[in-house]
């Protein structure tokens, strides 16, 4: 947790960090999936000449109320008034309902996701557009899939030119893939890659 001291009384001002688990080789990604319960993203059936396996990774994740936080004393003071504490946190009190994957060729990155679904009503995903955005509904094998368009957004920077998301409620799962704003791939590749992680 990083705290900054206020002045004449005011609350402090508290941010909490939850380092995730970064995997350079797939193989490790999915040892550590299987220990800690974690969604485990199989390798895309079908990536695009010269894209190549990146990273994984598995995003923890711990509620923590803020009567909690400002308890917490001890850690690094640093300038600025602000100081770094820490604790320990059993891992039963933890989740593990994130992952992801990431494949490169050069500076150009596709990042597949996924998350376990607490929820079974409410808002389970967040789509930010804009009125250039191109949206579709796509069915592929048998699969609702969105896609979005933003490669003619012009000053807006959204940081992914296309993004795709699909559900398996069966699973309780929710899949996004996103590629970087300079993908020369194409609009038939980006669904091809998806369709490739529903079978």
């Amino acid at each position: 947790m990083l705290r900054q001291e206020k002045a004449g009384g005011e609350p402090p001002m508290i941010g909490v960090v939850n380092r995730m688990m970064l995997f350079k080789d797939y193989s490790s990604y999915v040892a550590k999936a299987k220990k800690y319960k974690a969604p485990n993203l199989k390798q895309p059936e079908y990536m695009p000449e010269g894209y190549v396996f990146d990273q994984a990774v598995i995003q923890p994740y711990f509620e923590i109320k803020e009567k909690e936080l400002l308890a917490l004393s001890g850690g690094i003071k640093l300038e600025g008034g602000y100081r770094v504490s820490w604790r320990k946190e059993p891992l039963g009190s933890i989740n593990f309902d994130n992952s992801g994957l990431s494949y490169k060729k050069g500076q150009t990155i596709v990042n597949i996701s996924v998350k376990r679904l607490k929820e079974k009503t409410g808002i389970i995903e967040s789509l930010l557009w804009t009125k250039n955005t191109i949206m579709e509904n796509i069915l592929v094998n048998g699969t609702q899939l969105i896609y979005m368009d933003h490669s003619k957004n012009g000053e807006v920077k959204l940081g992914y030119k296309y993004k795709l998301v699909w559900a398996d409620p069966e699973n309780n799962m929710l899949y996004n893939l996103t590629t970087t704003p300079e993908s020369s791939l194409t609009k038939e590749e980006v669904i091809r890659i998806a369709a490739g992680m529903m079978n």
